[in-house]
């Protein structure tokens, strides 16, 4: 005697239908924030298994280089890394109106150097300082900090965008210049 209205049956699917979403959407995020092969890898595979995705997602087709990482980096360096890579690449999705960019990473003298660019519609400071002042871009240069390290962005309406950040891996701290330059203003 135990009988459900069709209409209990309609909730109950659609109840299994979001929760299914919800979870999906948890993991995705949980995929975003710190995904598990950035342990098991390490960097480098990860930006490379990253930045496919992104290029299926947005159809930016990014050029990636890397010279001097040989070997697997601190943990937090990792993590920081991947992070800013990320936030800079859904910048250039979001604002730059380009079709390709570019992410070098290279290691000089116990210093990893990020440079990650775009030739879109770039950034104004002084008049668009809302635009680009986001959450993501305030914790990019708060990974940037906390590792001792730099955040630098050149850029210039028209010209488009440089995020170069410079980590230093001994923990000595960088000049610290975290600042938004004008390329043609200097």
């Amino acid at each position: 005697k135990n009988q459900i209205g069709e209409t209990q049956v309609t909730h109950i699917n659609n109840a299994q239908k979001t929760v299914s979403e919800l979870i999906e959407q948890v993991r995705e995020l949980s995929l975003n924030l710190r995904p598990a092969m950035l342990d098991d890898l390490g960097l480098l595979p990860t930006l490379l298994w990253h930045i496919e995705r992104y290029t299926k997602q947005t159809g930016i087709k990014v050029s990636f280089h890397h010279n001097g990482i040989t070997q697997r980096l601190l943990p937090d360096v990792e993590t920081a890394v991947y992070r800013i890579v990320q936030e800079a690449l859904t910048n250039i999705a979001r604002h730059a109106r380009v079709t390709e960019a570019f992410v070098r990473l290279t290691l000089p003298e116990n210093i990893l150097r990020i440079d990650i660019i775009d030739h879109g519609i770039g950034i104004d400071p002084g008049a668009s300082i809302s635009k680009w002042s986001t959450a993501g871009m305030a914790g990019m240069h708060e990974r940037a900090n906390m590792l001792g390290g730099d955040l630098t962005i050149n850029s210039a309406p028209n010209e488009g965008t440089q995020i170069l950040v410079m980590l230093p891996l001994d923990r000595k701290p960088v000049e610290r210049r975290n600042r938004v330059r004008n390329i043609v203003a200097g």
